[in-house]
Order: C-alpha cells, then sequence, then structure tokens
C-alpha cells in the first residue's frame, strides 16, 4: 500500500471521534450504533494497510448502517454498491477483467464504504435528541388507582 503522510492519519481520527463530542446524544441506542458502525466502517477505510479479508469488518459496519437507516433510494443504492464491488468483487464470481483492470488498480473496494461512512456521518451530525418516554412506574400507578 501507499504509506499515508501522519496528517491524513490524524484528520481521519478527529473526523471519526469528533461526533462523540455530541454528549447529549449518547444515551441514545441509535447513536451508539451509528457510532459503532462509523468505526467499523472508518478502521477499515482509513487504514492504508487493509488487506482484503479485513473488508468483512467495513460489510459489517454498513450493514448496521443500513439497518439503522431510512429506507431510501440512495441507501439502497448505496448497500447493493458495497455488497457487490466489496463482497463479490473478491470472489471469483466477479469477472477477472473487471477485477484486474478496473477493481484491484484502483482500490475500489474502499469507495462504497467511504461513500456509506460519509452518509453515516451526516446522519450523525444531523441526529437530534429524543425526549424520553415517561417512566413504566407512572403508569403502572394509574392503572393501580383504576381498581
Amino acid at each position: 500500500g501507499i504509506a499515508p503522510r501522519p496528517w491524513t492519519e490524524l484528520i481521519a481520527m478527529i473526523a471519526m471521534l469528533l461526533p462523540l463530542l455530541r454528549f447529549e446524544l449518547c444515551p441514545q441506542q441509535v447513536y451508539r450504533l451509528r457510532m459503532l458502525a462509523s468505526f467499523l466502517l472508518g478502521l477499515v477505510i482509513f487504514n492504508h494497510m487493509t488487506e482484503k479479508q479485513t473488508f468483512v469488518i467495513a460489510v459489517a459496519g454498513g450493514a448496521l448502517w443500513y439497518v439503522l437507516s431510512a429506507r431510501d433510494r440512495i441507501s439502497v443504492a448505496l448497500l447493493w454498491i458495497m455488497l457487490i464491488i466489496t463482497s463479490i468483487g473478491a470472489s471469483e464470481l466477479m469477472p477477472e477483467v473487471v477485477k484486474i483492470h478496473f477493481l484491484q488498480p484502483y482500490n475500489m473496494k474502499v469507495v462504497p464504504c467511504a461513500l456509506i461512512w460519509l452518509a453515516l456521518q451526516i446522519e450523525l451530525w444531523r441526529m437530534t435528541t429524543q425526549k424520553a418516554p415517561a417512566p413504566a412506574e407512572s403508569k403502572l400507578a394509574g392503572a393501580n388507582a383504576v381498581r
């Protein structure tokens, strides 16, 4: 692989960790799962020594992102592009001509993962705090008062 400059890794690390500053979102399970997906994707796409077997980690992050995201055309397209290029692209199902002349020389496996990571970052920064549901005790107290 190509050895990156130290400042590029620093920028990538800051970009991955910056959403953690949104402390008000930490109690939300969706926020924590999106952060997990971000880390799974980021650890692979920002690692210059990533081998093809390591992309299973990024695919897991992409799948987690898809489960948590809205089902629009963009998210469905990104999921399918990731599955085709990242998963099937390294297998015997992909024609050799495509692998040799397109996927391998340009490291195309990382592109769909990076696009999903960017979409995930947008979702993380657009998240708002949700009000906590009413405690179960108050509902039980009201039910007992009726009896």
